[in-house]
């Protein structure tokens, strides 16, 4: 099991599941787990889905508010729901 220490304000828990499913650092942490351990923790499709973006160099833009919110690059992306790059 991975567990995400940082605080919030979810208190519904399908509103944790959606945070968790939408989260790409989670679903990093636990590709890690699964070269640690040689299984994944729980139900993660989504690290399957990552991994083999990456594996196949597939580099495609997934713009989204919290993803491009974040971004360092969100004002010259063309792909930026910031309306980057234009």
């Amino acid at each position: 099991m991975i567990i995400d220490y940082k605080s919030s304000d979810i208190r519904a828990q399908k509103d944790a599941d959606r945070r968790v499913a939408e989260s790409l650092q989670l679903a990093l942490y636990a590709l890690a787990h699964r070269e640690a351990t040689g299984h994944l923790p729980g139900r993660e499709n989504a690290i399957q889905r990552v991994a083999a973006g990456l594996r196949a160099r597939d580099y495609t833009a997934t713009p989204g508010y919290q993803q491009c919110g974040a971004c360092a690059y969100r004002e010259i992306c063309p792909s930026s729901v910031w309306g980057g790059g234009r």
